[in-house]
C-alpha cells in the first residue's frame, strides 16, 4: 500500500503505483512473473459519477479492494405514480 496512489474524479478511478526492484537476495528464477519492477498507472472509466469523498480502499494479502459510492442525488429513484 505504501507504493500505491488512488485518485477518483467524477466518473474515473486511477490507480498508480510502483513495484520496487527485488533485493539481490530475493532474486530468484521465476517460471512466470506477471509484472516486473517499475511504475504503472491504470485509469478505469466508470459508467456513472462517484462520490470521491466516500471512496474506500483496503489491501489484504496483496489484494487491493476499492469500494465506490454513488452520490445520493445521482442514484436512480423510483417515482410513484398517483391516480385521481
Amino acid at each position: 500500500p505504501e507504493f500505491l496512489e488512488i485518485t477518483a474524479v467524477r466518473d474515473s478511478l486511477t490507480i498508480r503505483g510502483e513495484r520496487p526492484a527485488p533485493d539481490s537476495e530475493e532474486q530468484r528464477t521465476w517460471h512466470r512473473q506477471e509484472r516486473r519492477s517499475g511504475s504503472f498507472s491504470r485509469t478505469i472509466q466508470l459508467p456513472y459519477a462517484i462520490d470521491a469523498e466516500a471512496v474506500q480502499a483496503t489491501c489484504h494479502d496483496g489484494v487491493l479492494k476499492v469500494t465506490l459510492a454513488r452520490p445520493e442525488h445521482d442514484k436512480p429513484r423510483r417515482i410513484e405514480i398517483t391516480t385521481n
